[in-house]
């Protein structure tokens, strides 16, 4: 098991803070994107942010690639997301995931978030 994959098994016992962490920092730093997200309440978010995550490790199944390609298109074509706002949220991302795990964190976690959250996006993309 990759200090990754160790590290999502944390996180995943710690989505209410990191929930908390990186949507109040996004909207705090972006707070003109808040709209995008909607009414969403804070478990639509939560579950949001976990869909996120659990595609970090399954990158590599098809059928996480064909969920993320859909969801770029939705995000272009009805909701008319700017390319711009994937390295927002990526940058919020990775910095709630710093701010939770404190002591935890550590530059190859950094590099492994980022190189991996840089696939996500990538992904997601792709056909957007």
């Amino acid at each position: 098991m990759t200090s990754l994959e160790q590290h999502l098994l944390w996180i995943d016992g710690h989505m209410t803070p990191l929930s908390e962490a990186f949507y109040g920092g996004l909207f705090r730093t972006h707070p003109h994107i808040k709209s995008l997200f909607g009414v969403a309440s804070r478990a639509a978010r939560k579950q949001m942010l976990r869909q996120i995550l659990s595609s970090v490790l399954q990158l590599d199944e098809p059928w996480v690639r064909d969920e993320l390609a859909d969801t770029g298109r939705r995000h272009r074509a009805d909701l008319e997301i700017p390319v711009e706002m994937y390295a927002m949220v990526q940058q919020a991302l990775l910095a709630a995931l710093e701010e939770v795990s404190g002591e935890r964190w550590t530059p190859e976690l950094a590099t492994a978030w980022n190189e991996k959250l840089d696939a996500v996006t990538a992904a997601t993309l792709e056909n957007a």
